[in-house]
């Protein structure tokens, strides 16, 4: 879980999602939205899909793959994702990356 050096442009999350895994795509990775959150069915229930705190998006490419966490520019994951981030490490061996830009990204993908 590491964060590059802070980038001049300031993006919404939305923004920093179209560029990081735009580049990701032209990279050759093949990427999947994590979707989470409650739903509202037609008849007022509300229905949580996902799990909570899980990163946006899982990333693959040549047998590799990690899990992404996106942000806006400036902001953090919460206290709650860090340590689901951290169990996915420890419990799973899985690798979760977190930026608020593209150049951070790419710092830790091309570390």
């Amino acid at each position: 879980m590491t964060r590059a050096s802070k980038p001049l442009l300031k993006l919404s999350e939305k923004q920093v999602t179209e560029v990081c895994v735009g580049w990701l795509r032209s990279q050759r990775y093949f990427c999947v939205r994590l979707n989470s959150g409650l739903m509202r069915t037609p008849d007022g229930r509300h229905i949580r899909i996902g799990e909570r705190n899980l990163p946006d998006w899982a990333a693959f490419k040549d047998g590799l793959g990690f899990l992404l966490e996106l942000k806006a520019t400036g902001k953090r994951p919460t206290a709650e994702q860090f340590r689901m981030h951290e169990s996915l490490k420890t419990k799973y061996g899985v690798d979760v990356i977190w930026t608020d830009s593209l150049d951070g990204l790419k710092v830790r993908i091309l570390d």
